[in-house]
C-alpha cells in the first residue's frame, strides 16, 4: 500500500453511464399529429383534457410552478393561452444565448434551427374557447366544437418542433396502444351514431 497521500489513486474506478436520450423527457407532451387528432375526435374530445394536463405537468415539473395540472386539465381551454404563451417563449438553448424561437429573435448560430414561425397564442387562444362553445349548439350544429382540434393542431406542431430540437432522440409517441385501439374503435362507433342520430332528427324536425 503507497503512504503517500499525495499520490493519485490507482484503483479502477467504473465510467457511469449516461442516462440513454430516448429516456429523457422533453420539455412538452409529445404525440404525432395524427393520433392527436384521431384520440381528440374518437374521444369526444375528452383526450383535449389529457392534453392540456400533460403539457402543463411537464411544465409545473421543470419550472417548479406550484400550479394544479389536473385542474387546467379539466378546465383547459380557460388555461389556453398562459399555455400557448409558455409553449411559444420556450427555448432549449442555453439562458445567455439569444432564443431563435420566434420571428423578431436572431438565429444564435449557422448550425442550430429554431422552429421558424412564432406560435400565434392570442389566435389560438380565442380560437380554442369559441370553438368549445359551439358544442352547445343545437344539432348537427353542434359537432363545430371538433374546430377546436384545429386551435390545438398548430400547438402541437410547435411543441413538437420544441422537442425535437431539444431531445431528438425522444419518444414521437405516434403509435397507438392497444387501450388507445378499443377507444378509437368505440369512440369511431359512437360518433358515427351520433352524427347519424342527429341527422335524422334535423331531418324528421323539418318534415313537421
Amino acid at each position: 500500500m503507497n503512504s503517500n497521500p499525495y499520490a493519485p489513486p490507482t484503483a479502477v474506478v467504473a465510467d457511469v453511464p449516461s442516462e440513454p436520450e430516448s429516456t429523457i423527457e422533453p420539455p412538452f407532451f409529445a404525440v404525432s399529429i395524427p393520433k392527436f387528432v384521431v384520440m381528440c375526435l374518437c374521444t369526444f374530445t375528452v383526450y383535449e383534457a389529457y392534453w392540456f394536463y400533460r403539457h402543463w405537468k411537464q411544465i409545473d415539473q421543470r419550472e417548479r410552478l406550484g400550479v394544479w395540472p389536473i385542474l387546467r386539465g379539466i378546465f383547459g381551454p380557460l388555461f389556453s393561452y398562459p399555455l400557448f404563451v409558455k409553449i411559444r417563449d420556450y427555448t432549449p438553448l442555453a439562458e445567455d444565448r439569444v432564443s431563435p424561437l420566434n420571428l423578431h429573435a436572431t438565429m444564435v448560430g449557422e448550425n442550430e434551427q429554431g422552429v421558424g414561425w412564432e406560435l400565434p397564442a392570442v389566435l389560438l387562444s380565442v380560437g380554442c374557447l369559441a370553438t368549445n362553445v359551439m358544442f352547445r349548439l343545437p344539432g348537427l350544429y353542434s359537432f363545430l366544437g371538433f374546430l377546436t382540434v384545429a386551435c390545438l393542431v398548430p400547438v402541437q406542431v410547435y411543441a413538437n418542433r420544441l422537442n425535437a430540437i431539444a431531445t431528438p432522440m425522444h419518444d414521437r409517441n405516434s403509435r397507438l396502444t392497444g387501450w388507445n385501439w378499443v377507444i378509437v374503435i368505440v369512440g369511431a362507433a359512437w360518433l358515427l351514431l351520433s352524427v347519424i342520430g342527429s341527422y335524422l332528427t334535423a331531418r324528421i324536425d323539418a318534415s313537421t
